[in-house]
Protein backbone atom coordinates (compact mmCIF):
# COMPACT_ATOMS: atom_id res chain seq x y z
CA UNK A 1 0.00 0.00 0.00
CA UNK A 2 1.10 3.49 -0.32
CA UNK A 3 3.42 3.54 2.82
CA UNK A 4 4.70 6.62 4.45
CA UNK A 5 7.37 6.67 6.67
CA UNK A 6 9.60 9.36 8.25
CA UNK A 7 13.29 9.09 8.12
CA UNK A 8 13.91 7.67 11.11
CA UNK A 9 11.70 4.85 10.85
CA UNK A 10 8.60 5.68 12.22
CA UNK A 11 5.14 4.84 10.81
CA UNK A 12 3.15 8.04 9.57
CA UNK A 13 0.25 5.88 8.06
CA UNK A 14 -0.22 5.39 5.19
CA UNK A 15 -2.63 2.38 3.91
CA UNK A 16 -1.38 -0.67 5.04
CA UNK A 17 -2.98 -2.68 3.28
CA UNK A 18 -5.95 -5.00 3.00
CA UNK A 19 -7.78 -8.39 1.64
CA UNK A 20 -5.76 -10.94 -0.58
CA UNK A 21 -8.72 -11.42 -3.05
CA UNK A 22 -7.67 -10.67 -6.62
CA UNK A 23 -10.86 -9.81 -8.57
CA UNK A 24 -11.13 -11.09 -12.02
CA UNK A 25 -14.70 -8.39 -13.09
CA UNK A 26 -13.89 -6.63 -15.97
CA UNK A 27 -17.50 -5.88 -16.83
CA UNK A 28 -19.55 -8.10 -19.12
CA UNK A 29 -18.44 -9.46 -22.25
CA UNK A 30 -20.00 -10.96 -24.92
CA UNK A 31 -17.05 -13.16 -26.03
CA UNK A 32 -13.87 -13.85 -24.50
CA UNK A 33 -11.87 -12.80 -27.08
CA UNK A 34 -8.34 -11.87 -25.52
CA UNK A 35 -7.02 -9.68 -27.77
CA UNK A 36 -10.71 -7.60 -27.02
CA UNK A 37 -10.17 -8.42 -23.20
CA UNK A 38 -6.68 -6.49 -23.39
CA UNK A 39 -6.76 -3.77 -26.01
CA UNK A 40 -10.21 -2.68 -24.21
CA UNK A 41 -8.77 -2.23 -20.66
CA UNK A 42 -5.08 -1.78 -21.97
CA UNK A 43 -4.69 1.06 -19.18
CA UNK A 44 -5.45 -1.61 -16.58
CA UNK A 45 -3.85 -4.18 -17.64
CA UNK A 46 -0.56 -2.31 -18.05
CA UNK A 47 -0.62 -0.12 -14.94
CA UNK A 48 -1.49 -3.84 -13.05
CA UNK A 49 1.13 -5.80 -14.81
CA UNK A 50 3.77 -2.84 -14.05
CA UNK A 51 2.72 -3.15 -10.40
CA UNK A 52 3.49 -6.78 -10.79
CA UNK A 53 6.69 -6.24 -12.15
CA UNK A 54 8.05 -3.61 -9.23
CA UNK A 55 6.29 -6.00 -6.78
CA UNK A 56 8.51 -8.89 -8.11
CA UNK A 57 12.11 -7.06 -8.52
CA UNK A 58 11.07 -5.16 -4.66
CA UNK A 59 11.12 -8.97 -3.45
CA UNK A 60 14.27 -10.23 -5.03
CA UNK A 61 16.38 -6.75 -3.73
CA UNK A 62 18.43 -6.83 -0.95
CA UNK A 63 17.37 -5.17 2.29
CA UNK A 64 19.54 -2.72 1.48
CA UNK A 65 18.93 -2.47 -2.08
CA UNK A 66 15.24 -2.29 -0.90
CA UNK A 67 15.60 0.73 1.15
CA UNK A 68 17.72 2.68 -1.49
CA UNK A 69 15.75 1.83 -4.21
CA UNK A 70 12.31 2.74 -1.84
CA UNK A 71 13.98 5.88 -0.78
CA UNK A 72 14.85 7.14 -4.39
CA UNK A 73 11.59 6.62 -5.56
CA UNK A 74 9.31 8.17 -2.79
CA UNK A 75 7.26 11.55 -3.44
CA UNK A 76 9.43 13.18 -0.80
CA UNK A 77 9.51 17.32 -0.77
CA UNK A 78 13.02 16.28 -1.11
CA UNK A 79 12.88 14.43 -4.56
CA UNK A 80 9.91 16.14 -5.79
CA UNK A 81 12.30 19.51 -6.04
CA UNK A 82 15.09 17.18 -7.31
CA UNK A 83 13.37 14.58 -9.60
CA UNK A 84 9.71 15.56 -9.62
CA UNK A 85 8.93 13.46 -13.01
CA UNK A 86 11.16 10.16 -11.43
CA UNK A 87 9.53 9.97 -8.30
CA UNK A 88 5.90 10.45 -9.08
CA UNK A 89 5.70 7.81 -11.80
CA UNK A 90 7.53 5.01 -10.09
CA UNK A 91 6.24 5.95 -6.84
CA UNK A 92 2.91 4.88 -7.68
CA UNK A 93 4.41 1.43 -8.63
CA UNK A 94 5.83 0.56 -5.51
CA UNK A 95 4.94 -0.37 -1.87
CA UNK A 96 6.24 -1.20 1.03
CA UNK A 97 3.91 -4.42 2.43
CA UNK A 98 1.26 -6.65 2.04
CA UNK A 99 2.36 -6.62 -2.31
CA UNK A 100 0.27 -9.84 -2.57
CA UNK A 101 -3.35 -7.56 -1.93
CA UNK A 102 -2.33 -4.58 -3.86
CA UNK A 103 -2.97 -6.70 -7.48
CA UNK A 104 -6.48 -7.41 -5.69
CA UNK A 105 -6.92 -3.46 -4.78
CA UNK A 106 -5.71 -2.46 -8.28
CA UNK A 107 -8.20 -4.36 -10.16
CA UNK A 108 -11.49 -3.99 -8.23
CA UNK A 109 -10.94 -0.39 -9.23
CA UNK A 110 -9.01 0.08 -12.38
CA UNK A 111 -11.09 -2.17 -14.62
CA UNK A 112 -14.29 -0.71 -14.01
CA UNK A 113 -13.08 2.91 -14.23
CA UNK A 114 -11.11 1.59 -17.57
CA UNK A 115 -14.68 0.18 -19.27
CA UNK A 116 -16.22 3.67 -18.27
CA UNK A 117 -13.70 6.06 -19.86
CA UNK A 118 -11.29 4.65 -22.17
CA UNK A 119 -7.87 3.49 -22.21
CA UNK A 120 -6.90 7.11 -22.64
CA UNK A 121 -9.05 8.73 -19.99
CA UNK A 122 -8.30 6.67 -17.49
CA UNK A 123 -4.72 6.80 -17.58
CA UNK A 124 -5.53 10.70 -17.72
CA UNK A 125 -7.46 11.08 -14.89
CA UNK A 126 -5.64 8.18 -12.41
CA UNK A 127 -2.54 10.33 -13.65
CA UNK A 128 -4.04 13.35 -12.37
CA UNK A 129 -5.06 11.68 -9.29
CA UNK A 130 -1.72 10.71 -8.42
CA UNK A 131 0.35 13.62 -9.47
CA UNK A 132 -2.30 16.19 -7.91
CA UNK A 133 -2.84 14.81 -4.40
CA UNK A 134 1.09 14.26 -4.01
CA UNK A 135 1.61 17.67 -4.69
CA UNK A 136 -1.31 18.90 -2.63
CA UNK A 137 -0.25 16.92 0.40
CA UNK A 138 3.55 16.83 -0.14
CA UNK A 139 3.41 20.59 -0.88
CA UNK A 140 1.72 21.18 2.99
CA UNK A 141 4.38 19.20 4.46
CA UNK A 142 7.01 21.32 2.42
CA UNK A 143 5.48 24.84 3.65
CA UNK A 144 5.02 23.53 7.82
CA UNK A 145 8.73 22.75 7.50
CA UNK A 146 9.50 26.04 6.21
CA UNK A 147 7.62 27.95 8.92
CA UNK A 148 9.08 25.03 11.49
CA UNK A 149 5.67 23.19 12.20
CA UNK A 150 7.32 19.84 11.27
CA UNK A 151 10.43 18.59 11.82
CA UNK A 152 13.14 18.99 8.76
CA UNK A 153 13.23 15.34 8.81
CA UNK A 154 10.06 15.28 7.13
CA UNK A 155 11.15 16.47 3.64
CA UNK A 156 12.63 12.94 3.88
CA UNK A 157 9.60 11.20 4.30
CA UNK A 158 9.14 8.04 2.17
CA UNK A 159 5.52 7.99 0.63
CA UNK A 160 4.92 5.46 -2.07
CA UNK A 161 2.32 3.00 -3.47
CA UNK A 162 -0.87 2.79 -5.78
CA UNK A 163 -3.18 4.38 -3.55
CA UNK A 164 -3.64 7.41 -5.43
CA UNK A 165 -4.48 6.00 -8.83
CA UNK A 166 -6.93 3.42 -6.84
CA UNK A 167 -8.86 5.87 -5.17
CA UNK A 168 -8.84 7.83 -8.09
CA UNK A 169 -10.45 5.11 -10.00
CA UNK A 170 -12.63 4.06 -7.86
CA UNK A 171 -14.46 7.31 -7.74
CA UNK A 172 -14.84 6.87 -11.70
CA UNK A 173 -16.16 3.40 -10.96
CA UNK A 174 -19.07 4.37 -8.26
CA UNK A 175 -19.74 7.27 -9.95
CA UNK A 176 -20.42 5.73 -13.56
CA UNK A 177 -19.70 2.21 -13.56
CA UNK A 178 -22.44 -0.85 -13.95
CA UNK A 179 -23.77 -2.38 -10.91
CA UNK A 180 -20.85 -4.74 -10.81
CA UNK A 181 -18.15 -2.61 -10.83
CA UNK A 182 -19.94 -0.37 -8.44
CA UNK A 183 -20.34 -2.87 -6.01
CA UNK A 184 -16.32 -4.09 -6.75
CA UNK A 185 -15.49 -0.30 -6.13
CA UNK A 186 -17.33 -0.47 -3.23
CA UNK A 187 -15.66 -2.74 -1.49
CA UNK A 188 -12.68 -1.83 -2.62
CA UNK A 189 -13.24 1.72 -1.24
CA UNK A 190 -14.61 0.10 2.41
CA UNK A 191 -11.35 -2.11 2.73
CA UNK A 192 -9.25 1.38 2.13
CA UNK A 193 -11.11 3.13 4.61
CA UNK A 194 -11.56 0.37 7.36
CA UNK A 195 -8.86 -1.43 6.85
CA UNK A 196 -6.15 1.34 5.32
CA UNK A 197 -7.18 3.81 7.22
CA UNK A 198 -6.55 6.22 4.53
CA UNK A 199 -8.47 9.09 6.43
CA UNK A 200 -6.57 8.82 9.31
CA UNK A 201 -4.93 12.21 10.43
CA UNK A 202 -6.97 14.57 8.22
CA UNK A 203 -7.74 16.68 11.02
CA UNK A 204 -3.77 16.81 11.93
CA UNK A 205 -3.28 17.59 7.89
CA UNK A 206 -1.61 14.33 7.58
CA UNK A 207 -0.08 13.54 4.43
CA UNK A 208 -2.06 10.33 3.81
CA UNK A 209 -5.51 11.75 4.51
CA UNK A 210 -5.14 15.13 2.34
CA UNK A 211 -3.31 13.03 -0.70
CA UNK A 212 -6.48 10.88 -0.71
CA UNK A 213 -8.96 13.26 -0.32
CA UNK A 214 -7.15 15.29 -3.38
CA UNK A 215 -6.96 12.27 -5.51
CA UNK A 216 -10.85 11.78 -4.89
CA UNK A 217 -11.55 15.55 -5.70
CA UNK A 218 -9.89 15.14 -8.64
CA UNK A 219 -11.61 11.78 -10.02
CA UNK A 220 -14.90 13.54 -9.05
CA UNK A 221 -14.22 16.51 -11.32
CA UNK A 222 -11.95 14.42 -13.66
CA UNK A 223 -14.23 11.98 -14.04
CA UNK A 224 -17.84 14.46 -14.80
CA UNK A 225 -15.84 16.25 -17.30
CA UNK A 226 -14.92 13.24 -19.03
CA UNK A 227 -17.96 11.32 -18.82
CA UNK A 228 -19.90 14.62 -20.30
CA UNK A 229 -17.13 14.79 -22.98
CA UNK A 230 -17.99 11.37 -23.86
CA UNK A 231 -21.52 11.86 -24.06
CA UNK A 232 -21.27 15.11 -26.29
CA UNK A 233 -20.06 13.55 -28.77
CA UNK A 234 -22.76 11.76 -30.03
CA UNK A 235 -25.33 14.26 -29.35
CA UNK A 236 -23.00 16.45 -31.58
CA UNK A 237 -22.18 14.19 -34.68
CA UNK A 238 -26.05 13.46 -34.99
CA UNK A 239 -26.43 17.40 -34.86
CA UNK A 240 -23.86 17.32 -37.75
CA UNK A 241 -25.71 15.09 -39.59
CA UNK A 242 -28.77 16.58 -39.14
CA UNK A 243 -27.38 19.93 -40.39
CA UNK A 244 -25.81 18.18 -43.11
CA UNK A 245 -29.21 16.58 -44.34
CA UNK A 246 -30.76 20.00 -44.13
CA UNK A 247 -28.33 21.87 -46.19
CA UNK A 248 -28.29 19.12 -48.84
CA UNK A 249 -31.73 19.29 -48.84
CA UNK A 250 -34.08 16.67 -51.13
CA UNK A 251 -32.68 15.71 -54.23
CA UNK A 252 -34.48 14.97 -57.89
CA UNK A 253 -35.92 17.24 -60.25
CA UNK A 254 -37.64 19.93 -58.29
CA UNK A 255 -39.07 21.40 -61.55
CA UNK A 256 -42.00 20.33 -63.77
CA UNK A 257 -41.20 17.79 -65.77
Amino acid sequence: MKALHSAGGQNRQRPPGGVLWLATYAGPMSRLDPKAIFTSYAAAWIYLAGFVIAAVVSAVLSPHNLTAFTAWASTSVYNLRHDPVGSLVVSAFVTQGYALAWPALIALALFGANKVLGNWRTALVCVAGQVIGTLVSEGIVGYRVSRGLLPGSDRFLIDVGPSYVVVTAIVVALLYGSWPARAAAAIDLALLVVVGNIFGGLSQLGVSAVGHLTAIAVGVIGSIFLVWQLRKRPALSESLADAGAESTGPTGPTGPG
